[in-house]
């Protein structure tokens, strides 16, 4: 399979069945990892839609079939406000990736790191000086990933720290 045969546009609402079934994949590919993240059935429709309706859902096609997701934002993450065990090596205006998902059965063909370099694309051109991006301590697979492209881990982010259950999330950036 041709990486030059792949494209990445933004999400529109006609996405939105194929982007479910990603997720669905991407859930019980962590399960068998034995990694306990988006168990709870995270990403939920409502967090796709809301990025289809900032603009900010990215999908990966091949031959018209959604076989990747992200978010790219720009602005500031509430979880990035405060990170212990280290810090972001750049404090000025930065993007972030959320909800990366890639089909399991194309992983290891360098969809995500295409992924990668596409939200980098769109940090330049929002004059960020940094990307951040999370995942569950236990993902190794994005954890490589996020390090193959040139990210280095930065520290321990938290989710939902006003539950009383917060998510601990290991912190990467990437400088521009």
């Amino acid at each position: 399979m041709l990486l030059s045969d792949i494209r990445i546009r933004s999400a529109c609402s006609d996405d939105m069945a194929a982007i479910v079934r990603l997720f669905a994949r991407a859930r019980a590919s962590m399960k068998e990892l034995g990694i306990d993240q988006w168990q709870d059935g995270y990403p939920f429709v409502s967090d796709i839609e809301n990025d289809i309706g900032a603009d900010a859902a990215y999908v990966l096609l091949k031959d018209g079939a959604v076989l990747g997701y992200f978010a790219f934002y720009s602005g500031r993450e509430e979880a990035y406000e405060e990170i212990t065990e280290g810090s972001f090596r750049e404090t000025g205006k930065y993007s972030f990736v959320h909800r990366v998902a890639v089909d399991a059965e194309f992983r290891g063909l360098g969809f995500g790191k295409k992924m990668f370099e596409y939200a980098k694309k769109l940090a330049y051109i929002d004059l960020s000086v940094s990307l951040r991006c999370d995942t569950h301590e236990d993902n190794r697979p994005m954890r490589s990933l996020l390090m193959k492209c040139g990210f280095q881990r930065c520290g321990i982010v938290y989710y939902d720290k006003k539950s009383g259950n917060p998510k601990r999330r290991v912190a990467y950036d990437l400088l521009l």
